[in-house]
């Protein structure tokens, strides 16, 4: 097979990926060597269940103020954000400092 490199990105439900994990394995099993799968979650069962080669990497949320500088990087052009920033600020908080969720 091929060699390959692939991005599960968010994977949260466990209970699905229990059941799933298994069939997807066997069909990745046919890359060449080399190959590698990145996997990001939030949940440490999802991490038991692919079976990581390496101890899981843990990330907190953003600073309060590089969270805002993201989302209002993200959300806005430049110069757009006038009048914003209170509410722009509430909305980074209350998404847990993780603005592009």
């Amino acid at each position: 097979g091929k060699k390959y490199f692939l991005v599960l990105d968010n994977i949260w439900d466990h209970q699905s990926l229990s059941l799933e994990w298994g069939k997807l394995r066997q069909v990745l099993m046919c890359g060449a060597a080399g190959s590698k799968i990145l996997i990001t979650t939030r949940s440490e069962s999802v991490a038991r269940i692919v079976g990581t080669k390496r101890n899981p990497y843990m990330l907190s949320g953003l600073a309060p103020e590089d969270s805002w500088l993201l989302f209002q990087r993200t959300a806005f052009r430049p110069g757009q954000e006038h009048g914003v920033e209170a509410i722009g600020k509430e909305i980074a908080r209350m998404c847990g400092d993780v603005p592009l969720v």
